[in-house]
Order: structure tokens, then sequence, then C-alpha cells
């Protein structure tokens, strides 16, 4: 995802994008079509590192799913808010900091 924020340009010409998607119907369904396999990807490979022990067995996959596309569109807005550093880094400690109460002690090692 951080490769829509190569830079601050790049971000804003993808914001335009998204706003020409989100206004046409068959652009928008399209959207919703990749945002719930998206979240369905994200959901497989949760609940294959709660399988893997990466993941307390408390951790809702489903939830953390949606969770973690919040904090990727969120991350992404407020790194162009800031520009400190590389998106990439910006979203990954964000990604992080939601991750991180979920960890097993083993995978925090």
């Amino acid at each position: 995802m951080s490769g829509l924020a190569t830079t601050p340009a790049a971000y804003v010409r993808n914001l335009a994008y998204l706003l020409e998607d989100l206004s046409d119907p068959d652009l928008r369904a399209q959207l919703a079509r990749q945002g719930m396999s998206t979240r369905s990807e994200l959901v497989s490979i949760l609940q294959a590192a709660v399988g893997a022990g990466e993941l307390s067995t408390a951790a809702q996959p489903k939830v953390l799913a949606r969770t973690i596309e919040a904090i990727l569109s969120g991350s992404m807005m407020t790194w162009a808010f800031y520009r400190e550093g590389p998106a990439d880094a910006w979203i990954r400690k964000d990604l992080d900091a939601v991750l991180t109460p979920h960890l097993t002690t083993r995978r925090r090692r």
C-alpha cells in the first residue's frame, strides 16, 4: 500500500484517482470487490498466524482485519500531513502498534 505514496505528489495523484473511482458507480463497485477480497485475504493471513502460534488465540481475525484496513488508510493520510520519513516506515510503525498487543510471547522474541 505504501507504493501509492512513494512521494507526497504521488499520493496526491492517487487520491485524485480515488475520488474519480468513488464518484463513478461502476468503478466504486470494483473498489468494493477489491476491498472485500483484500479483507478476506487479511482474515486468512491472520487466521494462519493464530494457527502458527504467532498471534494470540484471543485475537479475532475478522475484527483485526477490519482494524488493519482502517489503520492503513488512516496511516497513509496522516503520513501525507506530517511527511516524516518514508510512507512505508510510517505505516509499518502504525501497523506494529495495532498488532503488537496480539503477538504471542513466542513471536515477540
